[in-house]
């Protein structure tokens, strides 16, 4: 389909009319509270006309994009109470915004852009003013005239992203996306450089569009009373901006289904999991409802994600006959608002979705299993997968704050307080997916038959390496991998409803029949989480693909508990390397007995189905634990020679001492004959020197004598073997500290 352009630059005001019809159309049908006055539209306009972006298909507007630069003053409303701190370069992209928190620093920086007679001292007032909305209200002097030569000065407000929902679809937006960056870049050519954009949302369709010119989320505003919208001040500077003028934008080309699994582990001793383990049902029931990073209100289970438990446990039963009954246990924990970000990680937030979190505990052997359960993730996969190798797993930790920012706890940190688990090993991710990413030609990369010749994405590839494909601080990719390569070509499936690809770090499942699940998957858009509601739990479309997912998922979390057992014992057996082997025999008994619950885990044969068992061996090789298991043995084998050793030097101190504790009896026994001796020493040496009177000559001196003799030298030999081995611990620490820094430089 042609479409025409139109910019400010060569738009007539009669425009507007339709500009203003098309508003009608599109907010109206949200809320007539939404569409603004034609009147303030047209008095912007005249203050400044080149502040549109207009798409026409013939007679018909298509969309349009309109924005402004606006006065500090605005532009530090719309922000919040935020300071920039800069990075560790020269570059202002590496800063970041960081809220303000101080009720004071909050006022005098209120007060800076007020006028003589308009500073404020009420607290209240700031919040109210920083709350508030701006959007059609906003007046003609609070805009640029004309563009700044500066670039620090030129911050463009969207206003209004507008498409006529008879053209909805991706070529609309993306030829409307295409001609605003065209006309930023044309802006900058005129020698007026774009600083920074800004926006405030209220669909999810805006939300949408906005990341797909790569914005990230900044704050939310309060609802209005009379509805549940919650407009979200969105931003694009620095990195973000560089990349949208240069048309390097990403868009998600495939649906899929996201778990990831975190292996856990804790003491023995420890009894925070009580609760958590021994008081939930058999319909995997646990209140949360005051805890603040989760947002469910009851502790009702999700429909959808029940049945994938339910799945899950079924699968168990049916096709793996390894564990006694209730030896391994389901808890469904909540769900939370996970945190989409990018690979800058500072206080940016590219989104929020839900994700329920699945616990699998093998109590008896101290070994969990943490599955985060996305489903339908709108966001970058790849970049869900960065942010498990980085362990960022973040969720929301209560609701937004005074000036509608929002804070997140990394759940990792938050279990290990709360519950006592302990990460114990690299955490794996799972992909369902409808198909494979697409090659995008003139998106984040270049995808050309040059670049990947063997025809799969280079976003493929960054899935299964655990990168980001959109990164924001780095211009490079992961190229020429025949590893990766043939990862990524090796379809592994053994049925053959799906295709299957492996690496170390993750897993992807295409399936043949990729069913939507009709769950509406709301977007948290709200201040109050009072607000959110589990929305299209009653729909019984997908389920099909959950029973599919779950007999490969309960494989996954078999393999993983392998993973962890391994990774649990090798932690083990390197601490008593670091102890230079010097443990108790109870210690060695203790992690082979923690080896021996592991045992089950690896007869293939607990499989009861032949072809689930060779799923589960691509799984297992894949993931490498053979490799695990070998080198943990290998690390085993070295600590039981180093307790050998240690014990061999043991018994050979040992013979020392007790040959010195003989050798010292053996001198008590001969005490009086010692004695003896050298009373005549000490009679025949006053004979020579001729004063016999200077010896005493009593037998109480001669004893003394004995015992300075004796247990001087023993007191002597202790100290020279204390100094002796201290003198060799300070010779290994300043040979080792040498060779840290030969490695360091």
């Amino acid at each position: 389909m042609k479409y025409n352009v139109i910019t400010g630059d060569t738009m007539k005001e009669s425009l507007i009319d339709r500009i203003f019809a098309l508003d009608m159309k599109v907010y109206g049908a949200i809320d007539e509270s939404f569409v603004g006055t034609k009147q303030n539209m047209i008095d912007r306009f005249r203050h400044n006309p080149r502040t549109f972006v207009c798409l026409t298909h013939g007679d018909k507007l298509v969309g349009y994009v309109n924005f402004f630069p606006v006065k500090d003053r605005l532009f530090d409303q719309i922000l919040g109470p935020v300071k920039f701190v800069p990075g560790d370069t020269e570059d202002v992209s590496d800063g970041h915004y960081e809220e303000l928190t101080d009720p004071q620093e909050i006022l005098a920086h209120y007060n800076r852009y007020r006028d003589e007679g308009e500073a404020a001292s009420d607290l209240n007032e700031v919040i109210e003013y920083y709350n508030t909305c701006r959007d059609d209200d906003i007046a003609p002097d609070e805009i640029l005239k004309e563009y700044s030569r500066k670039r620090e000065e030129n911050n463009l407000f969207i206003i209004s992203i507008v498409i006529d929902p008879d053209f909805r679809g991706r070529e609309a937006s993306t030829q409307l996306a295409d001609a605003f960056i065209d006309y930023l870049n044309k802006l900058e050519e005129q020698g007026t450089p774009i600083n920074s954009l800004s926006a405030v949302c209220i669909s999810p369709d805006g939300e949408k569009f906005l990341r797909g010119l790569n914005f990230y989320r900044h704050r939310l505003l309060p609802a209005a009373e009379e509805t549940a919208y919650h407009e979200r001040v969105y931003l694009c500077w620095g990195h973000y901006l560089n990349r949208l003028l240069e048309k390097r934008m990403y868009h998600k080309t495939f649906r899929d289904d996201i778990y990831l699994f975190v292996p856990f582990a804790d003491n023995p001793e420890n009894d925070k999991l009580d609760a958590l383990l021994n008081n939930h049902s058999d319909n995997y029931h646990f209140s949360k409802t005051d805890d603040p990073i989760y947002v469910n209100e009851t502790s009702e289970v999700p429909r959808k994600t029940k049945r994938l438990l339910g799945n899950l446990d079924s699968c168990l039963e049916y096709e793996y006959e390894g564990f006694r009954n209730n030896e391994l246990d389901r808890v469904y924990l909540g769900r939370c608002l996970f945190r989409h970000t990018t690979d800058r990680y500072e206080n940016e937030t590219v989104g929020e979705e839900y994700a329920d979190l699945l616990l699998l505990s093998y109590r008896s052997a101290h070994m969990y299993v943490l599955v985060f359960y996305l489903p339908n993730c709108r966001y970058s996969s790849s970049m869900v997968g960065d942010q498990l190798s980085q362990m960022k797993l973040e969720a929301r930790y209560g609701g937004p704050d005074t000036y509608g920012f929002t804070h997140y706890r990394n759940i990792i940190s938050y279990l290990e307080d709360k519950y006592g688990l302990v990460r114990c090993g690299r955490g794996k991710a799972f992909y369902c997916m409808d198909k494979l990413p697409r090659k995008q030609v003139g998106g984040v990369t270049p995808d050309t038959d040059a670049d990947t010749t063997s025809g799969f994405s280079q976003e493929f590839l960054n899935i299964l390496s655990g990168e980001t494909y959109f990164s924001i601080h780095q211009d490079f990719y992961i190229r020429g991998c025949a590893k990766l390569t043939e990862q990524c070509t090796t379809n592994r499936a053994i049925y053959d409803y799906y295709q299957a690809y492996m690496s170390e770090v993750s897993l992807v499942m295409v399936l043949n029949t990729y069913e939507d699940d009709g769950d509406d998957h709301i977007e948290a858009a709200g201040a109050d989480i009072s607000r959110y509601r589990n929305t299209g739990d009653n729909n019984d479309l997908g389920f099909q693909k959950l029973e599919d997912v779950a007999t490969y998922v309960f494989i996954v979390e078999l393999i993983l508990l392998q993973n962890t057992a391994l990774a649990k014992l090798s932690q083990k057996v390197g601490l008593a390397l670091e102890r230079e082997g010097n443990v108790s025999y109870e210690y060695i008994n203790q992690v082979y007995r923690d080896y021996g619950r592991t045992l089950k885990l690896w007869d293939s044969k607990n499989f009861k189905y032949v072809g689930t068992s060779m799923e589960a061996e691509q799984i297992r090789d894949a993931l490498e634990n053979d490799e695990l298991r070998t080198r943990y043995q290998e690390e085993q084998e070295f600590l039981e020679r180093v307790v050998d050793v240690n014990s061999a030097s043991d018994e050979r101190r040992n013979g020392w001492i007790l040959g010195i504790v003989g050798t010292i009896l053996a001198l008590v026994q001969l005490k009086d004959y010692i004695v003896s001796i050298i009373a005549v020493f000490f009679t025949g040496l006053g004979n020579l020197t001729r004063h016999p009177e200077s010896i005493i000559a009593d037998e109480s001196t001669f004893d003394n004598v004995f015992n300075i003799i004796v247990w001087g030298g023993l007191a002597l030999f202790t100290i020279i073997c204390i100094c002796n081995r201290n003198r060799k611990r300070y010779e290994r620490k300043r040979n080792l500290h040498s060779r840290e820094r030969r490695d360091d430089e």
